[in-house]
């Protein structure tokens, strides 16, 4: 539970910036905290510092011999409203519309900071100016702060809650957590459940994405093009969300094709382009499918041409006629390699231990993206 200073001290920045931007779209007349309770955000899986396994130097931070930063530039996020009352979703992706963060970047409502080649720990809330300490959280995420926000959470229905979902990517790996917490008596969010770290503190962990498997494939021996059985795997450890919000959100299979034998995909990024929603098996577009409901995709491929095929799973809220809503930057690792085109060879290739093959080692080196903008 936060202290009432801590409230004071939330809600009188908040009341400040709302009193200088007069938002017309936003956000709430009144605060409507999120808090964590300045819980440590780690994505990486090796991160030394505080939140982590603290095998560096000093007792908060790290420096870049000792261990890569928390969270990368890569971090992406969204958060909105849900109804519990109808279970139903409030978001909407078009900007100025629905319940949700609307244009408001995730590197505003997270705290990461380096200081030369010495990297902080990261935190789930504000990075304001005025804070100046590196080493501390700050303060809690509001719906009012920002004209960016769309809505206001308190506008759905009594039994309101907020959902959060983050995504950021390591060496060719993509990382989430999602977190839901219902309103209570006073229209704030109080996010928890959050395991301790070696020193008993509370950490909001990222996990792996889930990667797609390949459960049965066939090929149209004419076009070359491959239909797949795939299953999204289920969401797990890093899923925090309270009973009775379950924020409305599914996977949806991306492809990426590349010449025969060419190099896996590293980068998780769906900004670059590189990735793209696979069509449905009808070769029209894939809806956002339940987590332990396989799906079936036709991928285009070219007749003509021998062409290696990747998948990967993105973690998405479900708009209200089953198509993307809101959307994170980072997809999962690679599936293993599917020989997709001309001369195919292995149509039914098994899947070889955590959705990769030899052909598809998972990349090395620390890939990072830009923050999402």
């Amino acid at each position: 539970m936060k202290t009432i200073s801590r409230i004071a001290i939330g809600a009188a920045v908040v009341l400040m910036v709302a009193a200088t931007l007069q938002p017309a779209e936003a956000a709430c007349a009144s605060p409507r905290l999120m808090d964590n309770v300045g819980a440590y955000l780690v994505a990486n899986p090796n991160w030394g510092g505080a939140g982590g396994s603290r095998t560096c130097t000093y007792v908060y931070g790290c420096y870049d011999t000792e261990s890569a930063p928390p969270i990368s530039d890569a971090i992406s996020g969204v958060f909105w409203g849900f109804s519990t009352t109808t279970g139903t979703s409030a978001a909407d992706a078009e900007l100025g519309l629905g319940i949700d963060n609307g244009g408001l970047d995730v590197a505003d409502w997270t705290k990461a900071r380096s200081v030369g080649n010495y990297a902080y720990p990261a935190f789930l809330t504000l990075d304001l100016p005025a804070d100046d300490d590196n080493s501390v959280s700050g303060n809690p995420v509001n719906w009012g702060f920002s004209a960016a926000i769309d809505g206001c959470t308190g506008d759905i229905d009594p039994g309101s809650c907020t959902c959060i979902l983050l995504t950021d990517q390591f060496d060719g790996v993509g990382y989430f957590m999602i977190d839901s917490a219902i309103a209570n008596a006073i229209l704030n969010y109080e996010f928890n459940g959050f395991p301790g770290d070696a020193g008993g503190n509370a950490t909001i962990m990222m996990s792996e994405i889930p990667a797609p498997a390949v459960t049965a494939s066939g090929r149209d021996v004419v076009s070359g093009d491959v239909t797949l059985t795939v299953d999204g795997g289920s969401l797990a450890a890093a899923d925090y969300r309270d009973a009775g919000c379950d924020c409305g959100v599914g996977y949806v299979v991306y492809q990426q094709i590349v010449g025969r034998g060419g190099m896996a995909p590293i980068d998780r990024s769906i900004a670059s382009g590189a990735w793209i929603p696979a069509p449905s098996s009808t070769g029209g577009t894939q809806l956002v499918n339940d987590f332990g409901t396989p799906t079936d995709i036709t991928v285009d491929c070219d007749p003509a041409l021998q062409q290696d095929l990747y998948l990967a799973t993105a973690i998405v809220e479900k708009a209200a006629d089953g198509t993307i809503g809101l959307i994170t930057d980072n997809v999962s690792q690679n599936s293993f390699r599917i020989e997709c085109g001309a001369n195919l060879a292995e149509p039914n290739r098994p899947d070889r231990g955590r959705g990769r093959s030899a052909d598809a080692p998972r990349g090395r080196g620390n890939n990072r993206g830009q923050r999402e903008r």
